[in-house]
């Protein structure tokens, strides 16, 4: 299907920049933050198959996760799967892991299936359950073959035949807490937060060259091809690292990749994480809340790339008393996945179609258009481009079976728009 896009400028008014500014800031008219509190916030109305999560951690004993699940989001258990917290931490898994980056997977401690068996028999009543197990492994096999050759020579004749227990190895460490978890929660949906069809990555997908990309992740492929069978879905993880525009096309390119490689295995759903602040890895953002576009776009861009649902994940211990929560853009957050949910009964169901690639519209600097084709419904539109200014405003043209339309495009805000019956309705 044809579906083509091109651009053209103009500029917004000053008064319209200055009440939008207002509006998705979540200040008030003397420029006050406005209070952390739940009271004012509107419900999350996903439908169709797509939804929204809290898994945001807090210090008031699950108030706050009662009060999410009443505004709509679903519920999330999430574990520390290798941790070790009756026993202060004696038999942590993942303290076994003495190299960074491990190449020895051959090593899983003896306590390994107690302290795993223990983590996933806690009851839960969440939609879903997430084993988060993270730790680094040595991707270059031969690097590692190299490495642990000595160790390993009575074993392995040649790379290739360690290359195969390497992978296999590897995988038991994420496959058997799974299996464990579905003999303890039969019924309940469950994934991983950590290993993944696809890893989360930033400058590989940035980098023109995709035999770079591929390379990096061949292994997590070969690997999660022994992981797939015990898990219910994805996550892809697009916490973001930069007060920069990049980050929209970040959050697609992960989101696209994870859905992509799925398919191999199935059709089993992609859920991104993602957090309302930087990811404190950056020593000048780390822990601030996101750029209001950012938030849109975190609330839009992954149902648009193929998820179909967002984790909003949060570590917030300040956070003591019920009624409170902690980031003045979730209000603009709700409003942003309530302007999905006007539509999100027509794309669950649609074929997504993508001209380019997230990663080549990054590198040229153009906006992101994503489209979804329905039977009955016409063809919706997301279109942002991040690079522009916020007085600023531009469009493009998309194609809608053979009808060319124009997509307004404000400042670096996201537009979503539908084309039915030659008609055009903005949400």
């Amino acid at each position: 299907m044809k579906c083509g896009f091109r651009r053209t400028y103009s500029i917004l008014s000053i008064i319209s920049l200055c009440a939008m500014t207002v509006l998705s800031t979540g200040l008030n008219a003397s420029g006050q933050e406005s209070p952390s509190s739940w009271d004012n916030l509107p419900a999350v109305k996903l439908k169709g198959g797509l939804k929204a999560f809290w898994n945001v951690r807090d210090s008031s004993k699950g108030a706050n996760a009662a009060i999410a699940s009443d505004h709509g989001f679903a519920s999330v258990t999430l574990v520390n799967t290798f941790a070790d917290y009756p026993g202060g931490q004696k038999e942590n898994i993942r303290n076994t892991l003495s190299r960074q980056p491990n190449y020895n997977p051959w090593e899983r401690p003896e306590f390994f299936e107690k302290i795993v068996r223990r983590n996933v028999s806690k009851p839960s009543s969440s939609e879903i359950w997430v084993n988060d197990i993270e730790f680094p492994i040595e991707r270059d096999v031969g690097k590692a073959w190299r490495t642990a050759k000595e160790l390993r020579t009575s074993q392995f004749k040649s790379e290739g035949e360690f290359e195969k227990s390497y992978v296999r190895e590897w995988s038991k460490w994420f496959a058997l807490p799974m299996m464990w978890t579905r003999e303890a929660h039969p019924g309940l949906e469950i994934g991983i937060y950590g290993r993944q069809v696809f890893d989360r990555d930033y400058w590989g997908l940035y980098s023109p060259d995709k035999k770079r990309v591929s390379d990096k992740h061949n292994l997590e492929l070969s690997i999660w091809r022994y992981i797939d069978p015990y898990v219910d879905f994805y996550v892809s993880g697009i916490y973001l690292f930069y007060q920069d525009p990049g980050s929209v096309y970040y959050m697609a390119a992960n989101v696209e990749e994870n859905v992509r490689l799925g398919r191999l295995f199935g059709s089993k759903p992609v859920y991104a994480y993602g957090w309302l602040r930087f990811h404190n890895s950056n020593p000048l953002k780390g822990n601030d809340e996101l750029d209001p576009y950012l938030v849109e776009a975190l609330a839009i861009v992954p149902y648009f790339s193929g998820a179909k649902g967002v984790v909003l994940w949060g570590n917030e211990p300040q956070i003591r008393e019920a009624g409170t929560q902690p980031y003045r853009t979730l209000g603009l957050f709700i409003s942003q996945l309530n302007r999905v949910a006007e539509i999100s009964s027509i794309i669950e169901g649609g074929q997504f179609v993508t001209q380019d690639t997230a990663p080549d519209l990054w590198r040229a600097k153009k906006p992101l258009v994503r489209a979804v084709f329905t039977k009955s419904s016409g063809c919706v539109f997301m279109a942002i481009d991040p690079w522009q200014a916020e007085d600023e405003t531009s469009s493009v043209k998309a194609d809608c079976m053979n009808n060319e339309l124009e997509i307004p495009l404000r400042g670096r805000h996201a537009t979503i728009l539908r084309f039915d019956n030659g008609k055009s309705i903005e949400y």
